[in-house]
């Protein structure tokens, strides 16, 4: 009989006929976006190109992968996250399962005891507890970390979480150090690797430093003993650093994956489901908002003299480094919001914008602290603090104020930013719709460049996102 071996990252297909691989191989085969994307790019830059140049371009081209991914292996294995969607395809067969279940290893007591469980966010834990792996598709601010607390405290076994950034390092091993106290949680660096020290049961640690620390072999160090993964913001999880480590994981039984927007709008999806597997519970933001947990949010669509280019990137630089953006952003602080709200403006380039609001707003004599990559955490964390404690009023930001940062007190949010990405979007509004007491409607404003081309066409895709996610109402203003 035809069987399927599973273990915890991956699982093979044994016995099936040719027309069933076939099928399986179509169904866990991507073409990659980007790839043609660039490829196409390339080419035309080479029909153009003379000498060295053309050479150099075509090395460029020839260094690029495949246009077409396929996830399944020569041996008829895939990752074991793909599952789901290949058992609709297979006919009769034999489950040998060889995943061992762990037992409970820790003795866990509150050192804080959190607030109680939302209803929702009791449903998602028991759910994974049910399942065992799983990714949890909630709403910014609806509390996923609160789920994790929780998912950990209930299987009592060593856990490693991994969050994309520092920022979001630092921040959710305070979560987990209040609690269940410093002795059990540990910040994973590679010094402390290399030490060969004793780790505590609850590690926090980054993806970066763990694709380091696999690259030189030490990946193992951090792994042992670990029966439950929890990969924040698991929508980074298609990425290759994800991928390498798929070996790595092969011991760990429990896998939960978090995140706000779980199904990138592009290529990757596959990539995501091979790491964390399918979606088990979903909670969007227009269920939050409805049921009283997030604010409600109206968009504003503020038309601006826009400049048509050739290329993108050109008219990104020339539109949102423009003297008419500018001019809108004034009318906004200036003549459309009241004196008392906090404003949180949200750039992607700081050469290309973000220096120049922030230049323009001190020559009107506008206030504000603008933040970005060049400074430091202490900077960047002391300019949050004054913001969310409203002593400063508006806050300037590039995207080092992205998923998971803790801002908590933005009326008020303009996106001097482009983009198309639902992911980066969402977790952009997301800084606006957190609760706090008196906070009734958040209002975002975005911009319509008039005439652009590649503008244009993000804004609608933006717009798109804002009603999927946010359930949100349009306004589009006259001026």
């Amino acid at each position: 009989m035809s069987q399927i071996i599973l273990n915890n990252s991956f699982c093979q297909l044994v016995d099936f006929s040719d027309d069933v691989m076939k099928a399986v191989k179509a169904k866990l085969t991507y073409a990659d976006e980007d790839v043609m994307m660039q490829k196409q790019m390339l080419y035309s830059q080479m029909r153009r190109a003379r000498g060295k140049m053309f050479y150099a371009i075509k090395a460029k081209f020839a260094a690029l992968g495949p246009d077409f991914i396929c996830l399944l292996d020569a041996d008829n294995s895939f990752p074991t996250g793909l599952l789901h969607l290949v058992k609709g395809l297979l006919p009769t067969y034999e489950l040998i399962d060889k995943r061992s279940k762990p037992g409970y290893e820790l003795i866990l007591r509150w050192n804080n005891k959190p607030d109680q469980l939302r209803y929702f966010q009791k449903e998602a834990v028991d759910i994974f507890l049910n399942k065992g792996r799983g990714v949890f598709q909630m709403a910014v601010g609806s509390g996923k970390t609160r789920c994790a607390v929780e998912v950990i405290k209930q299987l009592a076994v060593n856990t490693l979480f991994v969050v994309p950034s520092t920022a979001l390092l630092t921040q959710a091993h305070d979560i987990f150090v209040n609690a269940f106290g410093g002795k059990y949680v540990e910040a994973i660096t590679t010094v402390n690797i290399k030490k060969g020290k004793k780790l505590k049961p609850i590690r926090v640690v980054t993806i970066q430093t763990l694709a380091s620390l696999n690259k030189q072999n030490l990946v193992k160090g951090v792994l042992t003993g670990v029966d439950l993964l929890i990969l924040d913001e698991c929508h980074h999880s298609g990425a290759d650093s994800f991928k390498k480590l798929l070996g790595a994981f092969q011991g760990i039984y429990y896998r939960l994956g978090l995140s706000g927007t779980y199904l990138r709008n592009d290529s990757r999806t596959l990539e995501l489901w091979g790491t964390c597997g399918e979606i088990i519970y979903d909670y969007n933001a227009a269920k939050a908002t409805s049921e009283g947990f997030l604010t409600p949010v109206e968009f504003n669509i503020i038309p601006v003299l826009g400049q048509y280019k050739r290329n993108y990137q050109t008219e990104y630089k020339e539109n949102y480094g423009s003297i008419h953006l500018m001019n809108a952003i004034h009318g906004i602080l200036t003549n459309k919001i009241n004196e008392d709200k906090q404003v949180l403006i949200l750039v992607d380039r700081k050469d290309q914008c973000g220096h120049l609001i922030d230049a323009y707003l001190k020559e009107k004599d506008i206030k504000c602290t603008y933040v970005n990559g060049d400074d430091n955490k202490e900077t960047i964390a002391n300019a949050i603090e004054d913001f969310n404690d409203k002593k400063t009023r508006i806050l300037l930001a590039s995207t080092i104020l992205g998923e998971g940062c803790d801002i908590r007190s933005t009326d008020v949010l303009i996106m001097a930013r482009g983009g198309k990405s639902e992911i980066a979007m969402t977790q952009a509004v997301g800084r606006a719709v957190r609760l706090y007491k008196g906070k009734e409607i958040a209002q975002v404003y975005d911009f319509n460049f008039q005439t652009s081309k590649y503008m244009t066409k993000h804004l609608e895709m933006r717009i798109e996102t804002y009603i999927k996610q946010f359930a949100g109402k349009i306004n589009y203003l006259d001026k």
